[in-house]
């Protein structure tokens, strides 16, 4: 997979960049950005493939790092966290 960061990314696109870089590269992508009104806090979007489930990866990362993610969710095909 790819992760992206995005130091002037915008909440609102990160879904939509994340599916056109999936369409072109055929791997899982995850856009982050910093959170609007914080420096310490990223916020972004997950979108897949098919036999991969994002919110299943995002569960195993919180498993394995407890207190990572302030917020999390989505489903087999995309998901959000920060």
């Amino acid at each position: 997979g790819l992760t992206i960061y995005l130091p002037d990314g915008h909440p609102a696109t990160h879904g939509i960049v994340a599916s056109k870089i999936v369409g072109a590269t055929g791997h899982p992508v995850v856009i982050l950005s910093p959170k609007f009104g914080s420096s310490d806090v990223l916020s972004g979007s997950v979108r897949t493939v098919p036999g991969v489930h994002a919110r299943e990866c995002l569960q195993r990362i919180a498993d394995a790092h407890p207190g990572i993610f302030i917020s999390m969710g989505g489903h087999s095909g995309a998901a959000g966290l920060a």
